[in-house]
């Protein structure tokens, strides 16, 4: 019987009770009493937190299983850098922490939503990946995902606006690094700032100072600046899973022309501009008899309106 069938079919060990608000700080300390309460109602193992913890997670991560079904890929098994990321309590306590842009946004206490409720499927950021029809073995990366995501096994289709974009050309066939876990809130951040700019008056800072001066300083979130393959690795995934398009055109989730920066640089002769990816919609030409969604990826210049920041982990 699997642990969380086992949870499920006792009343006394309900997740609604023993994982609700402070209970996961219970399992951390691992106190006795209401360990040994749990498995005796419930005739559990001693482990209660390694069962919670597979409960929580079970469904909710975009793991190995996951890309196998909806892109018919292997990508090997669980990293030790992925099995520390989803260690009890710690995705946890970061999962159903408040939303971090709630918080710095001063958003009303009675509306703040917790980071599992806005935020897409935690995914697992391939090395590398094995196309199950043919056993072919591939670094991932941009030019990879993108080809793995105009034919989805099971899921909504969707392709690069240019595969030969100069952003592509430059940074499309960078190999991934270490396998890792990208936890990615739906809601865009920093629309219209420069991508780095110091100052005094914290709405004029730039995107980079507002992740880490403000997210990460007034949260335990711990955001990272979003590199330009697993930001859309989440995108692709998520739209594969839902059909909704994150840093989308005006059809897509934000409403309007949305474009998210990320670290990687593009050259324009002697000039440098930051990547990006966004503007995601629909139209795109017929693939397979399926038509897909169209993400653009390219680059523009510090201080557009439609350029924002993704705000990942």
């Amino acid at each position: 019987m699997s642990s969380a069938s086992s949870l499920q079919a006792h009343p006394i060990a309900d997740l609604g009770h023993w994982v609700g608000m402070d209970s996961y700080k219970i399992l951390k300390r691992h106190e006795p009493e209401y360990t040994q309460l749990i498995m005796d109602g419930s005739g559990l193992c001693e482990d209660v937190a390694g069962i919670v913890a597979e409960y929580v997670v079970d469904g909710e991560v975009m793991d190995r299983t996951g890309w196998a079904k909806t892109f018919g890929v292997d990508i090997g098994p669980e990293t030790k850098d992925v099995q520390e990321a989803l260690k009890f309590p710690d995705f946890y306590e970061t999962y159903h922490a408040p939303n971090p842009i709630d918080v710095v946004e001063e958003v009303p206490v009675h509306q703040i939503r917790q980071v599992c409720q806005s935020c897409i499927i935690p995914t697992v950021r391939p090395q590398t990946v094995k196309r199950l029809v043919n056993n072919v073995s591939e670094d991932f990366s941009l030019a990879v995902l993108g080809d793995i995501a105009k034919a989805p096994v099971n899921g909504h289709p969707a392709k690069y606006m240019r595969e030969d974009s100069t952003a592509l050309r430059q940074h499309g066939t960078a190999k991934a690094g270490p396998a890792s876990l990208v936890m990615m809130l739906k809601d865009v951040a920093a629309r219209g700032r420069p991508w780095s700019e110091e100052s005094d008056n914290p709405k004029k800072r730039g995107q980079v100072q507002y992740l880490e001066n403000e997210i990460n300083k007034k949260t335990k979130f711990g955001c990272r600046l979003p590199d330009a393959l697993s930001q859309n690795t989440a995108v692709l995934v998520h739209h594969a899973l839902t059909g909704e398009r994150l840093l989308g055109s005006p059809t897509g989730k934000e409403g309007s022309w949305t474009y998210g920066r990320t670290i990687e640089q593009v050259r324009h002769g002697e000039h440098f501009c930051q990547m990006l990816s966004g503007g995601f919609g629909g139209g795109g030409p017929t693939i397979g008899g399926r038509r897909p969604s169209v993400l653009t990826i390219g680059s523009n210049h510090n201080g557009d309106k439609e350029c924002c920041v993704a705000v990942l982990r």
